[in-house]
C-alpha cells in the first residue's frame, strides 16, 4: 500500500504546520497525481 507512507507524512506535517500551509502543500500534489490518471485512462486501445 504506497498510500500508507503518504498518509503518515501528512500527519507529521499537520503537527508542525498550520492549516494554511498544509492546504498549499497538499493541493499541488493532488493535482499532479490526478493528471497522469487522466492522461492514461482515456486510451484503452494502448493497453489492449
Amino acid at each position: 500500500m504506497p498510500n500508507v507512507g503518504r498518509i503518515r507524512r501528512l500527519r507529521r506535517i499537520r503537527q508542525s504546520t498550520p492549516d494554511a500551509t498544509l492546504s498549499r502543500l497538499i493541493r499541488p500534489t493532488a493535482v499532479a497525481e490526478r493528471r497522469p490518471d487522466k492522461a492514461f485512462t482515456p486510451h484503452p486501445a494502448i493497453n489492449a
